[in-house]
């Protein structure tokens, strides 16, 4: 039996060199491929989509100098390149689906059954500004906090809309967020300082007022 681990898996910095010079042909030094190779942890999903993204980029060295800070450029990428180019029910489907951890049929079910016809919304909440790997550490090495906003994408205005921006106890990495009569119910997730709850927190639905 062979046993594999996720560092078997993920790119050396060798072989990160070997993908982005010599296949994807990106005229990038040594250190610029470090730093990729360090953001994306070595995963080849993350190092494909940051080399798509920079084949469409002037100044490369400046690119990923903001890539070793911010998934701005990515982010971009992904959005402009990919997602619009999708029919829009299935952007609806990964819009609604993004907020689950893992997927099958009943959960993609449940979650796309879709919202009443007078609510026509689709919820967030929490979050961080900091994107962060299991540990709740951020990948630039820094503790990621939540974030104490929740809002809503409008299915019917396609805009968004602020729930409140004190959310109670704001948490991260939940383990549901559910659309009630009585409001938004929260359950569970990573509190600030990477503590997991269980805790369920409720909180109204209704936009504040802009």
């Amino acid at each position: 039996m062979v046993e594999i681990r996720s560092s078997d898996l993920r790119f050396t910095q060798e072989e990160a060199t070997n993908f982005l010079l010599q296949r994807m042909g990106l005229p990038l030094s040594e250190e610029e491929v470090a730093t990729l190779q360090h953001r994306t942890e070595g995963w080849i999903a993350g190092l494909h989509l940051a080399a798509l993204s920079l084949r469409k980029q002037q100044d490369l060295p400046g690119w990923v100098a903001d890539f070793a800070g911010s998934h701005r450029y990515l982010l971009d990428y992904v959005q402009q390149d990919i997602l619009v180019r999708l029919p829009v029910p299935l952007q609806h489907f990964l819009l609604q689906t993004s907020i689950v951890t893992r997927m099958n049929a009943a959960v993609c079910q449940a979650v796309t059954a879709g919202p009443s016809q007078k609510d026509q919304k689709i919820y967030f909440s929490g979050g961080t500004d900091n994107p962060y790997n299991y540990d709740g550490i951020g990948y630039d090495g820094r503790p990621s906090e939540p974030s104490p906003v929740t809002f809503a994408w409008s299915l019917r205005t396609s805009k968004w809309e602020v729930i409140t921006e004190n959310t109670p106890d704001p948490t991260m990495d939940h383990r549901g967020l559910l659309v009630t009569p009585a409001g938004l119910v929260i359950i569970g997730g990573m509190e600030k300082g990477q503590q997991v709850t269980s805790r369920v927190t409720v909180i109204p639905k209704e936009a504040k007022a802009q």
